[in-house]
């Protein structure tokens, strides 16, 4: 199950809690994020990871988050 939210957080130290009130399944979580930038998630990579080399010449392609943000080429409108 993907939940995402936006939370808009004051200055200062805060408390994460991640409360199962389901008491008859069990419950598992590989990770959580919490982030300020848009996060991707790779499969079994680390956000800083790159993909390793295997030799076949053919490289994997993890391009950054693009932000959108105003262009002079921008054709959307």
């Amino acid at each position: 199950m993907d939940v995402r939210r936006d939370v808009a957080l004051t200055a200062g130290s805060k408390t994460f809690r991640l409360e199962v009130t389901d008491t008859v399944n069990s419950t598992a979580y590989d990770y959580f994020v919490l982030t300020r930038e848009p996060f991707t998630p790779r499969g079994k990579f680390k956000p800083d990871d790159s993909l390793p080399d295997d030799g076949s010449g053919w490289f994997g392609f993890m391009p950054e988050n693009d932000p959108f943000d105003l262009s002079p080429i921008d054709l959307r409108a």
